[in-house]
């Protein structure tokens, strides 16, 4: 460049315009912004250090720079706050990374962090972020939105319920008005001819009123805008909300809002039903032939039809548990689930549930099971009779009044098999766990309570039993629709309702769980079957645990269990070392666990598991599958606990790993003298903060994630080879003192 230039670029960075830069300098505007195209925006190609920039004044246009929304400076602020600092970057990379974890766009991010234009944000943009150090803080600000995610999971479902069940009435005020009626000289009036009284001319209206901004949440507004026709307010979806709060509760079956979003989705769906079925309850009674032929539409209508004083309106949770049933006929689910008290009408239902699928379609097979023989005969003659019972009393309705051309078969009249005429097989078959099973197969199979008390309920064995009934032989039974109702009272994690629902859910198959508790926190569910009264006074004679999972659906083993939720991840960060853990198997009962993880950098490293090896196998077994994972996963470091022969155990799979190629890893072994129940119990919080688990790792791991999860505080656990393990890599986490940046790498 030659002086011109110099003295022109000087004033540029003065923050001069390009105007008055051409009048100083005596050329045109067009030069001067052809110098700054060429030259001034890239340094780096015409070899002039820049002037200083003390007292630069900034020509912000929109292509230089892009000012944060009141929203990212929220952001920056909350993000600052949380993730502290890492000395290895500047505020401006800091900047970057805190902007690139929220949109995943590094020319944007670079962009919005150092102020520049786009071409310069889209050159440097991808360099940054190919900096070891950002990606390291990149990976560990990811880290805590995810922490932060999850601690706002209560909030999120809040405002999502406040979203599906809001109403209009929350945001207005509406209704008839009395006001003076106004003439082009104000209020109108009338003289009264008798009195001589004047009185103002008033008229009715219809008035609507906005409350105060104040008084309303917003976050339940999607749109508020003053229009021609006056101001109008819009609603956030309440599809959507009621989307994602199906999905939520069906994988988060025991949150707290589980309960009152049954019921307010409940009293929502009967209010479309009233109004689409033309057959509204409040009317149910004027006419007889009406509340027949709705019966026959509706089952909360033939329930009510058939016991109404048990049946009542008030009942909103057993108008829910008819919805459901009624649905289930015909909708996408596989599996419905009922878990409710005793004496609160499941088994009731059930059974009424039963006749009036038979009468809708005669030709529907049916099969249900009890927990004994005598309890299942009980099912099937309720089902029978209520079928076959005769009208004696016109005030009084029976089956037949609602399916006329539907009896039980002559000569089909034993209580656990029978039929309906005009089919030609079987309909019904009662059964049970030690009960024998006929050829006979099922569109619909109801299995109502397996389990009779707590002692079966902790009973393994038992528990174990009914599962393998259940695969190996009920559910071999069923056919055509292939629907499955459980109807329970839910006892523990593992009893069949928790067993099957995690075996259809793995299975990628559509369910349904309805859990209704007898005590909300607020209300009872049925004060006229159980008041709170006596609900406290089983708590204190039953014992609260025993009474929590009969009453209030909270398995017995749910409560003392040690670990509560793990971290899961869906890609890996970088990692600066992967490493392994091992413990042997002491006695023959005991499991060998080898864990191997990897390890991130910074101050407060994370353990993400990578792979883990449960298993009661031999020791041919476990060497050779050992020593091929050590080397499949690049392990740099191998520890094994010493203890009961952990020592030679690990110079055994040291020398087979040199015979293999292996010299990466390098093999110790540490002596264990502490208390085993002890460290776990003392370190149970930092592994589930600590360590992350991979997505689906009970499918991946499933008897470890079997152990762990189901680790009892209080012990009693057959197997703690899992949690000690993990317990290890907690140990381990807690001594380390960071780990260098330098070092990391992507897997």
């Amino acid at each position: 460049m030659g002086s011109a230039k110099e003295e022109a670029y000087k004033d540029y960075l003065d923050g001069m315009k390009y105007k008055d830069i051409a009048e100083k300098h005596g050329v045109s505007i067009s030069a001067v912004k052809s110098w700054a195209t060429r030259f001034w925006k890239n340094v780096a190609e015409t070899g002039l250090q820049p002037a200083t920039k003390k007292g630069r004044k900034k020509v912000a246009t929109k292509s230089d720079e892009i000012q944060p929304s009141p929203e990212d400076s929220r952001f920056d602020k909350k993000a600052k706050k949380a993730a502290g600092r890492n000395a290895a970057i500047d505020d401006k990379q800091r900047l970057f990374c805190l902007y690139y974890i929220k949109s995943f766009n590094a020319t944007r991010s670079y962009q919005k962090a150092y102020g520049c234009s786009y071409e310069a944000a889209n050159a440097n943009g991808w360099e940054l972020l190919s900096n070891v150090v950002i990606r390291e803080e990149i990976a560990r600000l990811k880290s805590l939105r995810n922490l932060e995610l999850m601690a706002d999971a209560d909030a999120l479902v809040e405002l999502h319920m406040n979203i599906a069940f809001s109403d209009i009435t929350d945001f207005v005020e509406f209704g008839r008005e009395t006001v003076p009626v106004m003439g082009a000289f104000g209020p109108l009036t009338e003289r009264d001819e008798e009195t001589g009284e004047v009185r103002e001319l008033t008229k009715e209206i219809n008035v609507v009123r906005f409350k105060e901004w104040s008084e309303v949440d917003g976050r339940l507004l999607s749109e508020v805008k003053q229009g021609k026709d006056g101001a109008s307010v819009k609603l956030e979806s309440r599809q959507k909300s009621l989307d994602f709060l199906g999905r939520w509760f069906m994988a988060n079956p025991m949150d707290r809002h589980k309960v009152d979003y049954d019921t307010k989705k409940a009293e929502l769906e009967r209010e479309k039903w009233e109004r689409e079925s033309g057959f509204p309850p409040a009317q149910a009674g004027s006419d007889s032939d009406r509340r027949h032929i709705a019966a026959s539409l509706d089952l909360w209508e033939y329930c009510k039809l058939k016991a109404p004083d048990f049946y009542r309106d008030d009942a909103t949770y057993l108008w829910e548990i008819c919805r459901a049933l009624q649905d289930f006929e015909k909708d996408d689910n596989e599996l419905l689930v009922i878990n409710m008290p005793p004496r609160h009408g499941k088994s009731r239902t059930a059974v009424l549930a039963a006749q009036w699928y038979l009468g809708r379609n005669p030709r529907t097979k049916l099969i249900t099971a009890s927990y004994n023989e005598k309890l299942s005969r009980q099912f099937s003659k309720a089902v029978r009779d209520g079928i076959s019972e005769v009208k004696a009393d016109s005030d009084v309705a029976v089956f037949s009044d609602v399916f006329p051309n539907v009896r039980v078969k002559q000569g089909s009249a034993t209580a656990d098999l029978w039929g309906l005429s005009g089919s030609p097989e079987n309909n019904y078959l009662a059964t049970s766990p030690k009960a024998s099973l006929t050829g006979m197969g099922g569109e619909y199979i109801i299995v109502d309570d397996l389990v009779k008390n707590a002692y079966e309920a902790n009973h393994r064995g038992i528990l174990e039993e009914q599962f393998t009934w259940f695969t190996d032989t009920l559910y071999s039974r069923l056919e055509g629709k292939a629907k499955l109702i459980l109807v329970m009272t839910r006892w523990a994690t593992k009893d069949l309702a928790g067993r099957v629902s995690s075996m259809y859910q793995e299975q990628g198959r559509r369910i349904r769980v309805i859990t209704k508790k007898a005590f909300d926190g607020s209300n009872m569910l049925n004060g006229r079957i159980l008041d709170k009264a006596r609900y406290d006074q089983i708590m204190q004679t039953v014992g609260e645990d025993i009474a929590r999972a009969n009453y209030d659906q909270e398995p017995i083993d749910l409560k003392g269990r040690l670990y509560g939720e793990f971290i899961t991840y869906a890609e890996k960060p970088g990692f600066a070392v992967i490493r392994s853990i091992c413990d042997t198997a002491d006695e023959g009962k005991d499991y060998l666990c080898n864990i191997i993880y990897g390890l991130t950098s910074g101050i407060e490293p994370k353990a993400y598991v990578l792979d883990v090896y449960y298993t009661q196998e031999g020791m041919d077994a476990t060497e050779r599958e050992l020593v091929r994972r050590l080397k499949e996963f690049n392990v740099e470091k191998a520890v094994f606990e010493s203890n009961f022969g952990g020592k030679a155990f690990a110079k055994v799979i040291e020398r087979l790993s040199r015979d293999a190629g292996n010299s990466r890893t390098v093999f110790e072994t540490f002596a264990q003298t502490q208390n085993k129940e002890a460290r776990i119990l003392a370190n149970s919080t930092n592994v589930t903060r600590r360590i992350y688990m991979p997505e689906h790792w009970g499918k991946l791991f499933p008897k470890f994630h079997q152990d762990v999860t189901e680790y009892q505080r209080a012990g009693g656990n057959q197997n703690d080879d899992g949690p000690d393990a993990l317990t290890c890599i907690a140990e381990s986490l807690t001594r380390e003192k960071g780990v260098a940046s330098s070092s990391l790498r992507f897997y």
